[in-house]
């Protein structure tokens, strides 16, 4: 197996230590969707943007890991590459550039790593036995948020044909006519006297996992936006699923990262390709499901340093009535120059909650996200669809009106962050 190293910038969602087994990952991977890489070993860990603490490099050393058994799912922690962690200025870029000239490294902590590989379609090999993929119904979920958070109110259904557009790669966000643009339409109605600190949580990976899915949808107050993961077979059903919840909905778009080591998933977005290209592919991911706000990036550390591409992605995402928020990036990134010349509403990820998964620790992050809110008006803070996570928002959710912070959809901290 060839030496797997994460850093800070390139993680994202820690979406699969509590996935049933391999069957399942069979089932990400449509067999419509182009450029599949199959065989190919993958890291699937937490996002975490710059200016977050010190653990910001994360090796998988050669193991020699098989295929992993459906009735057997492993999170194996992950081997510090350094001697301790790095000053908590280190930047993003800095610390441990795959593909560059960054040799900085840090202590890694234990938690949400998994190095899988991607079975052929339809079959998961694990020790010469196939499993088949996890393709249960999504259930009809009755929310049940935490106290203070009801009645839940359903948002509309989605798609809304005024802002379809029935295309090639299949039904896309559109402005329409009279100017309605998705970001609007599909979002969670919200209103706080101006002033008040507001807190956007997101929590990605949805659709992923059944169990953490439902968890997410159900537990979580209808406040939180969830991003959901564009390959399962099922993605619809969850996206309908959530906004019947309250959730405010964005997707992951899969993009390169520096190192070659990790695998995007199918139809990533690449340096490697035109820009043209890129926008076919981000036209294909965002025909998956319907009722989204905007994009959100699924590791990307190289592809947002590259000023052409990213500009062309802004372009798309800014035509179509969407906004983009950055969930983790490097100080060469250019999504918010790029988004600025789109006019593309654009947003950075304040903190990620589930570095280290700890309950203590998510609950640390928790309050400095109402710390910055306090400070600056508005903070943002990601996440992964884990059952730790998910349990500590919950119970953190009741206690925020005490603190005088708001908790709030995406497009509203959004929509707060871009008014003069």
């Amino acid at each position: 197996m060839r030496r797997m190293t994460v850093a800070r910038w390139s993680l994202s969602v820690a979406l699969v230590a509590v996935l049933g087994g391999a069957g399942l990952l069979a089932g990400w991977l449509p067999r419509e969707a182009p450029d599949v890489q199959r065989g190919k070993q993958v890291v699937i860990l937490a996002m975490t943007p710059e200016g977050a603490p010190p653990e910001v490099l994360l090796s998988e050393p050669e193991r020699g890991v098989a295929p992993f058994a459906p009735t057997a799912p492993v999170a194996p922690r992950p081997t510090g590459t350094g001697g301790g962690p790095a000053p908590s200025t280190a930047s993003a870029d800095a610390a441990g550039r795959e593909g560059g000239t960054g040799t900085q490294d840090s202590g890694a902590p234990a938690g949400d790593v998994l190095v899988i590989t991607l079975p052929p379609a339809g079959r998961a090999e694990s020790g010469g036995e196939s499993a088949p993929a996890d393709d249960r119904p999504v259930p009809d979920i009755t929310p049940n948020p935490p106290r203070g958070y009801g009645p839940v109110t359903p948002l509309a259904a989605a798609p809304v044909a005024a802002v379809t557009e029935d295309t090639p790669a299949g039904p896309l966000p559109r402005i329409s006519g009279d100017g309605a643009k998705p970001r609007e339409v599909y979002a969670r109605p919200f209103d706080a006297p101006q002033g008040t600190p507001l807190i956007a949580l997101v929590i990605a990976g949805v659709g992923l996992d059944h169990n953490t899915s439902l968890a997410a949808i159900r537990d979580l107050p209808g406040a939180v936006t969830l991003a959901l993961a564009p390959y399962p077979p099922r993605i619809g059903d969850w996206a309908r699923e959530a906004r019947e919840a309250g959730h405010e909905l964005l997707l992951e778009v899969p993009m390169e990262p520096f190192s070659a080591d990790q695998e995007p998933g199918p139809s990533a977005l690449l340096t490697s390709i035109s820009p043209s290209e890129n926008v076919l592919r981000l036209q294909w991911l965002m025909s998956r499901f319907p009722g989204f706000v905007g994009v959100t990036n699924y590791l990307g550390g190289r592809f947002t340093t590259d000023p052409v591409r990213m500009q062309a992605v802004a372009n798309e995402l800014a035509a179509r009535g969407l906004l983009f928020l950055e969930s983790g990036g490097t100080r060469q990134s250019q999504a918010q120059q790029a988004s600025g010349a789109a006019g593309l509403p654009f947003a950075r990820a304040t903190r990620v909650i589930d570095l280290t998964p700890a309950a203590g620790d998510v609950r640390a992050r928790l309050a400095e996200l109402v710390t910055a809110a306090r400070e600056t008006g508005v903070a943002i803070g990601v996440g992964a669809a884990i059952p730790g996570t998910i349990e500590a928002v919950a119970g953190w959710a009741p206690t925020l009106e005490a603190s005088g912070v708001r908790l709030a959809p995406l497009s509203a901290v959004v929509a707060r962050k871009d008014t003069p």
